[in-house]
């Protein structure tokens, strides 16, 4: 994700996209917050010159609803109807699929997702987006290489006494190139892998 912040009575530029860790707390004076956490909401997909693609189909990604810490049963699911888009919904696992992106759609691809449940006799309704970008081939014709962060976790909760329910992250690099994935052992050339924990400064990450 991107991020600004409001500082000298005015808003900052946005922050380059980085992983972003989410959480959710436990409400405070008996309080609580229905959070939707979609677990991979930016993806990307390789394509030929013409838009077709060629790999990373079918997209998959997992949306849950939280009441602070815990984890809601889905009323309903359902995608919106993108062109050039063929996606389902599975409510009972919460798993959208995209299966079919044409060469007419779009470079970027923003699929609305809707999503609710109940809770203490409310339904309660939410939307987001999945995006989802068409990768290209480089001038010299071989085949985009993709990377994509592969953490440990897709979500973190933290209860109203600040314990955390996970104790460790990582997160590693996955590279797809054509019909071919691998995970890296090392940072790619040219690449630099970094982590910020609030506002402290930068620091290098090394994948285990």
């Amino acid at each position: 994700m991107c991020q600004r912040k409001f500082r000298g009575g005015r808003w900052r530029a946005y922050t380059g996209p980085s992983l972003w860790a989410k959480y959710g707390k436990d409400g405070l004076d008996g309080l609580g917050s229905i959070v939707l956490d979609l677990d991979n909401e930016v993806q990307s997909v390789a394509t030929d010159n013409l838009g077709a693609v060629i790999s990373g189909l079918p997209v998959t990604t997992k949306l849950t609803m939280y009441y602070g810490t815990t984890e809601l049963n889905l009323s309903s699911l359902s995608v919106r109807q993108v062109d050039g888009i063929t996606a389902t919904a599975d409510r009972k696992t919460g798993i959208i699929t995209v299966s079919t992106i044409t060469p007419s759609a779009p470079t970027n691809i923003r699929i609305p997702i809707d999503a609710s449940c109940v809770w203490n006799n409310e339904l309660i309704e939410r939307t987001t987006y999945l995006t989802i970008n068409k990768i290209k081939p480089g001038a010299d014709g071989r085949d985009a290489i993709l990377y994509s962060l592969v953490p440990s976790v897709d979500a973190m909760h933290v209860d109203k006494k600040g314990v955390a329910d996970v104790k460790f992250i990582s997160c590693g690099i996955k590279k797809t190139q054509g019909e071919v994935t691998t995970m890296l052992t090392s940072v790619p050339s040219g690449f630099q892998f970094k982590y910020v924990i609030d506002e402290d400064l930068a620091e290098n990450y090394t994948i285990d």
